[in-house]
């Protein structure tokens, strides 16, 4: 949700709960027709047609529109009319685009010529390592995302206008709040949103009694904050059951996805997007992770830039195609993603099958003996108390485990992880343990799974 100004800021912050409700839902009946109008319509009758398309025909099409936005691009964009040859070329002719590039050149990247494509939004990343990225988009390219994503969450049972619970990094509640309510109420699209940043153990019995108030058809959002909700929920010994759970944003760790799947009593399901809308990787209700051919050109690259093998960790670097109003070619999303063998899927849809979305780049530490080690998720196989972790490295060789568990579980959980450290990092990595109350988050409320202080990379 956008504020306006600073001033509605204030405003809002100095409502009561019901006061929060009633703006959040004005904003919604006053923004739905720029989220859900003529191109989200358009696209999710596409999208009904091609999800059962063959893949290979999906990857041709994209393709063919990626060269023809390469075209474009070269005579439309100051940036990439440097880089690109003239004539003809191939796809592996066009230089791969790094965060760094379109950090430093974001107004070149621009299409030249705006009339086309109607009405444009600036749209900013979490900025979560590094500089926030602004991206002008079109208004049909933020629709085009959201029939992606409601079509995903209609393979689980739940269209639009369900009933949802969102926990993601909205700013619902002002951060001087120490009382419920923790949430708002968004009546028009019938959405109970609730804040991450107020989750701390006082607070967490109240989420779970208002989900459970509200019985959801759909909770989705960070995967980090539902976990924590999702233990509320069996600490409360609530029966709270949705059709579907879908995280996104994070990566969704195999200690929370059986904390979520103990609690709600459904397998979630991830959603891999960002906000460059550059590859899009979703899972199926038989639990396959789908790459949507239609969304982006996506590419799975190993460390010397060519097509990686099938089990094998690939940088995920993708070309967005629906949006004109800016070009983002090869552009390099720093996720790592492990590409699957397996070639359908029992659910018949499209696309390439992906094993893992294992993260971002930047979730690995430097081990005892100089090694990057990444996939760290594994260190927490074996922990059944843990409501969640997160590993800190200020310099290369020594780590900080931090865990949010109960007193009386932290001996064990402690024990646990330290095995599994022994079997996976250097004998001369330096390891501390150590029970938190609660993780650091970032600005959009995300909690790192692995903190990199800038000494440590």
């Amino acid at each position: 949700m956008a504020y306006g100004s600073p001033v509605l800021r204030q405003i809002y912050d100095r409502l009561p709960g019901w006061g929060r409700s009633l703006m959040t839902t004005a904003y919604a009946v006053r923004t739905y027709g720029s989220r859900f109008g003529a191109g989200y319509e358009r696209w999710s009758k596409i999208l009904e047609k091609t999800q059962f398309e063959s893949t290979e025909a999906l990857r041709a099409r994209s393709l063919q529109e990626a060269l023809e936005l390469a075209h474009r691009a070269r005579s439309e964009s100051a940036f990439f009319a440097e880089r690109l040859p003239e004539g003809d070329f191939s796809w592996e002719e066009v230089p791969i685009l790094t965060k760094q590039d379109v950090r430093e050149h974001m107004q070149q990247m621009h299409a030249a010529d705006r009339s086309a494509f109607g009405r444009t939004v600036v749209r900013r990343t979490s900025g979560t390592t590094g500089t926030p990225l602004e991206l002008l988009q079109t208004v049909e390219a933020v629709q085009r995302e959201n029939a992606f994503a409601w079509q995903h969450r209609s393979w689980h049972g739940c269209p639009r206008g369900c009933r949802t619970a969102t926990l993601a990094g909205h700013p619902v509640v002002p951060t001087s709040q120490d009382r419920p309510p923790y949430w708002v109420h968004n009546r028009y699209e019938n959405q109970l949103i609730f804040s991450s940043y107020h989750m701390s153990p006082e607070a967490m019995p109240h989420y779970a009694r208002a989900l459970e108030r509200f019985t959801p058809d759909l909770i989705h959002g960070y995967p980090s904050s539902i976990a924590l909700v999702a233990q509320a929920v069996l600490d409360e010994g609530l029966a709270i059951r949705p059709k579907a759970v879908i995280t996104a944003s994070e990566t969704l760790l195999s200690h929370q996805r059986r904390l979520i799947r103990d609690a709600f009593g459904v397998e979630p399901a991830i959603w891999y997007g960002n906000t460059e809308l550059a590859g899009n990787i979703v899972e199926c209700p038989e639990g396959r992770l789908h790459v949507r051919e239609e969304h982006s050109l996506t590419e799975f690259l190993d460390e010397h830039g060519r097509p990686a093998a099938p089990g094998s960790e690939a940088r995920l670097v993708a070309t967005a195609l629906g949006n004109p109003a800016m070009f983002l070619l090869r552009y390099d999303t720093g996720d790592v993603v492990v590409p699957s063998a397996e070639e359908r899927c029992p659910c018949g849809r499209a696309g390439r099958l992906v094993e893992q979305v294992v993260g971002r780049v930047e979730d690995y530490i430097i081990d005892g003996a100089g090694r990057r080690i990444g996939r760290l998720d594994h260190l927490f196989k074996d922990v059944r108390d843990v409501r969640e972790a997160q590993i800190v490295q200020e310099t290369p060789g020594r780590i900080v485990v931090r865990l949010i568990c109960d007193r009386s579980a932290f001996g064990a959980a402690r024990q646990a992880v330290l095995r599994e450290v022994r079997m996976r990092l250097s004998p001369a990595t330096i390891v501390e343990i150590e029970r938190a109350s609660r993780l650091d988050r970032g600005p959009s409320g995300k909690a790192a799974f692995v903190r990199q202080m800038s000494a440590a990379r």
